[in-house]
């Protein structure tokens, strides 16, 4: 028994570990195949299994998640309602009222921080529902879906994934006291998996900003300021700060919000698109 922890413990912290999930890949789908063949990445999650979430196991099947930043048992689930990729994908709900969580409400996951000055590929997609409870309506204040905090306790993010007033917005900030600067990406589409690409370079003064969505590019910077010296980690999950607002004009249109989000990995400097892009390839 020593010997297989150890082992395990061993494949846990070797950077070749994907081909380690990949084998899992396969025996949480029934045996039923592999991943399709991507390379260069350090992380690939599609939330199989159960519990996909935390500790050790989670490690093992190549799912490195961390600081959970949600209130309660309902926050962050795995659930087989809907799939981008194989049966499972995380569910995410935040409702006006809960505990704040870190200050707000959100229901959030988190990676390691990574350094300034590297450059990554992102993958992800997102379903927003049409159906009762969980339907998106347009709400006119806006909540963060997807975004690269730095690694700091206060402020805005250096770069987020918005959804406003029913559209999608990239937010971004040059300097930690920067202003805003919005990019509409268009209304959002309830009912579908919507995919992400991203290709960044983090910089505090020559990065790059490539992203696609649903295969198309929406957005490309280069030459800006992408990062603050600290460095940034990713955080998935639904972060709704202005429901803090205790009289807005107008009304929330909603107290509820939910989102599934599967097909999620990230690249190095050396992959591509379609080492990152939700869908087989």
């Amino acid at each position: 028994m020593r010997k297989i922890f150890i082992i395990l413990l061993l494949i846990c912290n070797n950077v070749n570990a994907q081909m380690f999930s990949q084998t899992f890949y396969s025996l949480l789908n029934g045996g039923g195949g592999s991943p399709p063949a991507r390379h260069n990445l350090i992380l690939s999650t599609s939330f199989e299994g159960s519990p996909f979430n935390f500790g050790f196991l989670n490690c093992i099947i190549g799912l490195p998640w961390g600081n959970f930043q949600h209130c309660c048992d309902t926050s962050i689930l795995a659930s087989t309602k809907y799939a981008r990729e194989g049966v499972q994908s995380m569910r995410v709900e935040v409702t006006r009222g809960e505990p704040y969580v870190s200050g707000s409400p959100r229901s959030e996951v988190t990676r390691d921080i990574e350094p300034s000055n590297v450059e990554r590929w992102y993958g992800h997609s997102l379903y927003l529902s049409n159906v009762g409870y969980e339907d998106y309506v347009v709400d006119y204040w806006p909540e963060s879906v997807w975004q690269w905090h730095h690694d700091n306790a206060s402020g805005s993010p250096p770069l987020a994934l918005y959804t406003e007033n029913g559209r999608w917005e990239v937010v971004r900030k040059e300097t930690p006291n920067g202003n805003d600067i919005y990019h509409d990406l268009g209304a959002y589409q309830k009912g579908v998996w919507t995919d992400w690409v991203w290709h960044i370079k983090w910089s505090t003064t020559n990065g790059i900003i490539q992203l696609w969505k649903d295969g198309a590019l929406v957005l490309n910077l280069s030459g800006i300021p992408t990062s603050f010296p600290e460095g940034n980690y990713l955080k998935a999950g639904i972060y709704k700060f202005a429901w803090k607002i205790v009289n807005p004009n107008p009304p929330f249109s909603t107290n509820h919000r939910v989102i599934y989000y599967d097909a999620v990995r990230e690249g190095t400097a050396a992959a591509t698109y379609y080492d990152v892009a939700p869908g087989n390839y």
